[in-house]
């Protein structure tokens, strides 16, 4: 069935919807999550470009993934709105994107101290080679798939002050946290995966999903691993009670949303197929990233209550 890009385009969708479209949700996943890291090992909150430079960093690296999976595109065949809508505004995201970058390297240039820069430039030159990486074909990737990659770089993103400031002081503290909020991350990525699996066999896109079909089956008992993991952990003081909390909680939620969306999406009745719903919502990748993002934000939202009312917030 042929895709109405007209109806796409102009199709009405809630503000929290596109969100997820223009990848602003993992923008708040990782402003939240470099919160709850810097308060926990630096003993203080992110400094004003800290945050900017790490949003505007998380929101180029998604769009231009995107970008660069819409140029492979097949429209004729299924796909998510996502990457529909990244295909159809290509031109104008690759413009914004341009501007963005600018103003990122030149924040980071003009702010940063020396250990920012280097720390930064080591992140950086991960982020290049993931990028490459998971543009290119190959076997590499039956043993280093994508979203294991991206989880720990996004991970190792959110607590770069943390490392910047404390190792190597607390490096098996900041090792640990860092590798267990890299899993909880991934889990996230393989969930979508899972979810999008045939819409990604449609394009001929690779995904853990795509190699590993029944990943949706195992998945729920990974992160029950992982909750013991950080309970575990946590006991014998290698993870903090706040990084603990927020572990746990996003892994409880994250399994809760994969045990109830257990099959990945079809051609007819998904995001992709406009004549067969009427509002194409990505609702599971929703839920994903609400299940990652809800724990910090709660933390987030009773410091900024404390505050108000002049309780003590550290």
């Amino acid at each position: 069935m042929k895709v109405d890009h007209d109806v796409a385009a102009s199709t009405p969708l809630a503000a929290w919807c596109w969100l997820h479209v223009y990848s602003l949700d993992a923008v708040a996943i990782g402003l939240c999550w470099h919160l709850v890291m810097t308060n926990t090992f630096c003993s203080r909150d992110p400094i004003w470009y800290e945050s900017v430079v790490l949003g505007l960093s998380i929101w180029l690296i998604y769009t231009l993934d995107r970008l660069l999976d819409s140029r492979r595109l097949t429209p004729q065949h299924p796909h998510t709105l996502r990457h529909q809508v990244h295909w159809i505004q290509r031109r104008a995201l690759s413009a914004i994107w341009c501007v963005v970058a600018i103003v990122d390297v030149m924040l980071g240039a003009l702010m940063a101290t020396r250990g920012q820069l280097v720390w930064g430039s080591a992140l950086v030159a991960a982020v290049v080679v993931y990028v490459i990486a998971v543009q290119s074909s190959g076997r590499w990737r039956q043993w280093f798939p994508k979203e294991l990659v991206a989880g720990m770089v996004f991970s190792s993103g959110v607590s770069l002050s943390a490392w910047m400031q404390q190792f190597p002081h607390q490096g098996a503290e900041l090792l640990v946290s860092t590798g267990l909020a890299g899993c909880l991350f991934a889990s996230n990525c393989i969930a979508v995966a899972c979810w999008e699996r045939r819409l990604d066999q449609h394009q001929g896109f690779t995904s853990w999903a795509t190699l590993h079909p029944r990943s949706a089956h195992w998945l729920p008992l990974a992160l029950t691993i992982q909750i013991l993991m950080t309970g575990i952990l946590f006991s014998v003081g290698r993870v903090p009670a706040l990084v603990a909390s927020c572990l746990v909680g996003g892994q409880l939620l994250l399994w809760a949303v994969t045990r109830v969306h257990r099959h990945p999406v079809s051609q007819r009745g998904s995001d992709w197929d406009l004549h067969s719903v009427s509002l194409p919502v990505p609702t599971f990748s929703l839920l994903a990233d609400a299940a990652v993002l809800f724990p910090p934000l709660v933390w987030v939202a009773v410091r900024c209550v404390a505050a108000m009312i002049g309780m003590p917030t550290q």
